[in-house]
């Protein structure tokens, strides 16, 4: 991302201190196409839209594609607050120059109490990166569908995820997610009906039911946007 310090090109100097994200400047003119630094140049209204540009990685653990959809929303709400977005399984993140984002936000569904081994590892092997960046956890799970339990603070299952590692993320969200019956295989749907009718949950074995709060999701998008 940009450094909010004084940034100049042969056209226009500004002190990004001193504007917001997103302010039209009334001091430049006609330079379309002339513009070579990262505050970019638009129209010949004598106006300068300035964009800082952050590049945003937002890995996933999912383990029934919820918390896949729920990246996919946040991908949509980030972007059009004008930043990049690059979506990426936790499977496959290894592949990718960490460092070279400006923020990282990771999220991770739970199967059986429990989150993806994956996401302890990546955690403990990049501890020290994701401190050096804004960051950003969340974690997906149906026992959020409670209003007791669909904040960071009151979710169990967050609460002993972070007890077991050592990494302390600056923002943190939790989202209900989805229970998807006829997906599941004959022991999946067994156990997951039986921890539904202990809980009173849905336990009809032919139904879907979705209780991720999208609106929640979106405000958690706009938050990572200008964290």
């Amino acid at each position: 991302m940009a450094d909010r310090q004084q940034l100049a090109c042969d056209v226009f100097t500004v002190d990004l201190n001193q504007i917001t994200v997103g302010e039209v400047h009334e001091e430049c003119y006609e330079t379309m196409g002339r513009c070579t630094c990262r505050v970019v140049c638009v129209g010949r209204l004598r106006k300068l839209w300035v964009l800082i540009m952050a590049k945003i990685l937002l890995i996933y653990s999912t383990t029934d594609g919820q918390t896949e959809k729920i990246c996919y929303r946040l991908q949509k709400v980030i972007e059009q607050q004008g930043h990049q977005v690059t979506l990426c399984s936790i499977t496959d993140c290894s592949r990718i120059g960490l460092q070279s984002f400006d923020k990282i936000v990771i999220g991770a569904s739970i199967r059986y109490g429990k989150h993806s081994p994956l996401v302890t590892d990546f955690v403990n092997r990049n501890k020290k990166l994701l401190d050096s960046k804004p960051n950003a956890f969340f974690s997906v799970n149906v026992v959020a569908r409670k209003p007791d339990k669909n904040r960071p603070e009151g979710n169990p299952y967050l609460q002993k995820f972070l007890k077991r590692i050592s990494w302390q993320p600056r923002e943190l969200a939790v989202f209900a997610g989805r229970i998807d019956y006829p997906s599941y295989g004959v022991i999946d749907r067994m156990m997951i009906r039986l921890i539904m009718w202990m809980t009173k949950g849905p336990t009809d074995p032919k139904s879907v039911t979705e209780f991720t709060d999208w609106q929640k999701v979106e405000e958690f998008g706009r938050l990572i946007g200008k964290m």
